[in-house]
């Protein structure tokens, strides 16, 4: 009759004994399986970062392209003194504005970026300010307050030409 090399009965207690994922993962007792495990943690955190970035960067491409046309509602509310209409767009641009700051501070490395977008929320708060004082002259001149930090911002930090531009 044929032998069996090992003993069946201690094979079986050990492939049916539960292990908790620590003592798998412990790395004195399997360096090479914890250095595995590792680095498929790493990749997937690495991935998980570029997806959230690369999502932040599509929104910020939205929020750019919403710029010229709420830029140009509010201009031709504040020719018409429509007050509600323009207090609308400046209040949607001092969103918008608040958001660029958020993204450009969650990106980080650029200081600049982040006060030109603070002082374009401050000129389109100023903006629906003067609009409820009934000032839409003083308005129509936080316009061009507005549009200068929008024009400083894309000169240091975007490149490409009209509809293919990107963030530098």
């Amino acid at each position: 009759m044929y032998e069996l090399p090992y003993d069946s009965t201690d094979h079986h207690r050990r492939a049916c004994r539960s292990e908790g994922l620590a003592d798998i993962l412990r790395p004195r007792d399997n360096p090479e399986v914890f250095m595995r495990t590792m680095s498929v943690v790493a990749v997937m955190a690495a991935l998980l970062v570029a997806g959230a970035l690369a999502q932040s960067e599509s929104d910020y491409q939205g929020w750019m392209k919403s710029n010229p046309v709420n830029l140009g509602s509010l201009n031709k509310n504040i020719a018409a003194k429509d007050g509600a209409a323009a207090t609308a767009d400046a209040q949607k641009l001092e969103a918008t504005f608040k958001q660029v700051e958020d993204f450009w501070k969650k990106r980080g490395g650029a200081e600049d970026a982040v006060n030109f977008a603070t002082k374009a929320q401050t000129a389109a708060a100023a903006i629906a300010k003067d609009i409820s004082a009934g000032n839409f002259d003083q308005a129509a001149a936080d316009v061009k307050s507005l549009q200068s930090n929008c024009g400083g911002c894309h000169m240091a930090h975007r490149e490409g030409s009209q509809g293919s531009f990107k963030i530098k």
